[in-house]
């Protein structure tokens, strides 16, 4: 569902990111995390904040993440980019939609 203005809660905003990352990617978006530093892909391929143009109409990038979720700008910068000791993995490309929605749904509880 588009975002049309009305979802000024940002804990709702990051439920319904966290749900969108735990669903099936829509069939025109392509999961890359390694595409976060090419804002031209943002909305076809990318990571969760190129995911945001599918879930609120409008892809964000890090300088307008932090407020639009309510988070600091190092916990957003610690789920949005990659940091191997918030990820599992040796390389970005292999963090998955579920650790970064596991990431986000860390900072609900």
């Amino acid at each position: 569902m588009p975002f049309d203005g009305t979802i000024s809660d940002t804990r709702l905003r990051r439920e319904r990111l966290i749900d969108a990352l735990r669903r099936e990617l829509p069939n025109d978006f392509e999961w890359d995390f390694y595409t976060i530093g090419r804002p031209s892909a943002c909305g076809t391929a990318g990571c969760a904040l190129g995911l945001c143009k599918k879930v609120f109409g409008r892809p964000l990038d890090m300088n307008v993440a932090p407020d639009f979720f309510g988070l600091s700008r190092a916990a957003a910068e610690d789920i949005f980019l990659f940091h191997r000791h918030r990820y599992p993995v040796e390389r970005c490309e292999d963090v998955t939609p579920s650790m970064v929605a596991d990431a986000l749904a860390a900072t609900i509880r």
